[in-house]
């Protein structure tokens, strides 16, 4: 997603030098970017003086910087080193929950939070850089990965993409309806072949689930998770990585997430991208609940997601 406010920026200064800096897995951010050559991935923290010194002489007094959008508090290196590589009124950041935000920018942002689809939250950053927005959505490159189709025995065009892991119990599908959602989808896809995508760690799980003949349990590169999804018949994912993806590249997808990920995975997110998005938000009138499992994703329909599926995918 921050890869929409560069795009932005190279519009308007084909020649602006970008980076992206994250605090860990750079490798993967690397290669998910692989076809961006004109953004540098730097994995900075304060166990690597190296990186931080890098950072420094590489971006100093850089026209924009921006920290992220947060329903927390930003930590204070990741304000010092913004303050630090950015020239005056060039840095930029969104209100969270410390007082002290304000001394480290120049524009502080009254949007924060999950409750606004980061695309909007991106066109505020570029309105107070003084850039115009000039892409309306989100749009995703990657190199062609035409040996992932042997590689894993699917054909394009053939298949279903499955994503059933976010990372964390309270962004994700309880077991007992990992498995109704299968159970759906073949029922509604009689014969397609399910490619189910994750870590080795996550496919330990789905080898639990019983699961139809032909199942790919697919480990990949980032670009080579790009390229099975675009040539899916679908994709059926929680609301992670992977989902945002196929909605980027407009991929037909049945998207599960948590009531405060509605915002980021529908309309006001990919506007009329074929996406169908299912939540129970009004099982969490007071907030969402944190503990365990995610009850408003988990209390989805999985036959209803599957059907819906079936209307998108054919």
């Amino acid at each position: 997603m921050a890869l929409y406010l560069f795009q932005n920026i190279r519009k308007s200064n084909p020649d602006a030098q970008c980076g992206l800096v994250v605090a860990g897995r750079g490798k993967m951010i690397k290669d998910l970017l692989l076809a961006y050559p004109w953004v540098e991935v730097v994995e900075a923290n304060r166990k690597s003086p190296k990186a931080v010194w890098h950072l420094l002489t590489t971006f100093w007094l850089s026209d924009v910087v921006t920290t992220p959008y947060t329903a927390g508090t930003v930590g204070l290196f990741t304000k010092l080193m913004a303050r630090f590589i950015g020239r005056s009124p060039g840095v930029i950041g969104f209100i969270d929950k410390s007082r002290w935000s304000t001394y480290f920018y120049d524009t502080m942002l009254p949007i924060w939070g999950r409750g606004t689809a980061p695309r909007l939250a991106e066109q505020a950053a570029l309105k107070a850089a003084g850039v115009p927005v000039a892409q309306e959505y989100f749009s995703y490159e990657f190199i062609p990965q035409p040996q992932v189709f042997e590689r894993l025995g699917v054909k394009a065009g053939e298949y279903i993409v499955v994503h059933l892991f976010a990372g964390s119990q309270t962004r994700g599908l309880d077991p007992e309806h990992q498995q109704a959602l299968v159970d759906a989808l073949v029922a509604e896809f009689p014969g397609v072949q399910l490619v189910f995508t994750g870590t080795d760690h996550d496919h330990g799980f789905i080898k639990k689930l019983n699961l139809p003949e032909r199942t790919v349990l697919a480990l990949t590169s980032v670009q080579e998770m790009a390229q099975l999804i675009k040539s899916a018949k679908g994709v059926v994912s929680v609301g992670t990585g992977p989902s945002h993806m196929a909605s980027i590249m407009r991929v037909p997808t049945a998207v599960m997430c948590v009531c405060h990920g509605v915002p980021w995975c529908g309309p006001e997110q990919y506007g009329d991208a074929p996406i169908k998005v299912f939540a129970r938000p009004d099982l969490c009138p007071q907030g969402h609940n944190g503990e365990g499992y995610a009850r408003c994703m988990n209390a989805v329909d999985m036959h209803e997601v599957a059907k819906k599926a079936k209307e998108l995918f054919v």
